[in-house]
């Protein structure tokens, strides 16, 4: 584990992941707890944010004994938000708010903003297209180039030819109108 930690702190992540990912098998359960909630630290900050979810909720539905939770159930909504997943990290945001109002104050005032932003994005075509065009982005930049990216790249072409034919269907009212 200390190697693992040690390689983690030095930022060698793709070797801290596959040192953390053999320790999740470990036979110790506070061992495989932190194991866990390291290996989804660590692909967090690969920017691996599927995997780093499915991990985090690993230690929230199997690890809560490890005292990382609280940890755990905030970059949730971080992750959930980063992979576009507004609903369930919406959910997940008041998941949080809810079973731990004795989280540290900077994590509830975060996650009150980070809600906010995530029901912005909700509301808001342009807002959620820029989010989806980076996610696809640093997808395409981390060599992740097949079918699922690809359909998230035709998902933008949707929404972008939507856009479009709604302003194109504005500008033609405005013009019968009288006053274009």
């Amino acid at each position: 584990y200390q190697r693992a930690d040690a390689l983690f702190q030095s930022e060698r992540l793709g070797a801290a992941v596959e040192r953390f990912e053999a320790l999740r098998r470990s036979e110790d359960e506070y061992v495989r707890g932190y194991a866990t909630f390291r290996y989804a630290l660590a692909q967090m900050n690969r920017e691996r944010y599927e995997e780093a979810a499915a991990a985090f909720t690993a230690v929230l539905n199997e690890h809560r004994y490890a005292g990382c939770d609280v940890d755990a159930a905030f970059y949730l909504v971080v992750c959930l938000g980063q992979e576009r997943e507004k609903e369930k990290a919406i959910a997940a945001a008041n998941a949080f708010l809810k079973d731990y109002p004795d989280a540290p104050e900077r994590y509830r005032m975060a996650m009150e903003q980070l809600k906010n932003e995530l029901v912005q994005e909700w509301e808001s075509p342009l807002y959620d297209l820029a989010g989806k065009m980076t996610h696809v982005a640093k997808k395409i930049e981390g060599g992740e180039t097949g079918e699922p990216t690809q359909e998230k790249q035709k998902e933008i072409v949707a929404i972008i030819d939507e856009l479009i034919k709604k302003a194109e269907q504005k500008e033609g009212q405005g013009k019968g109108g009288g006053g274009g």
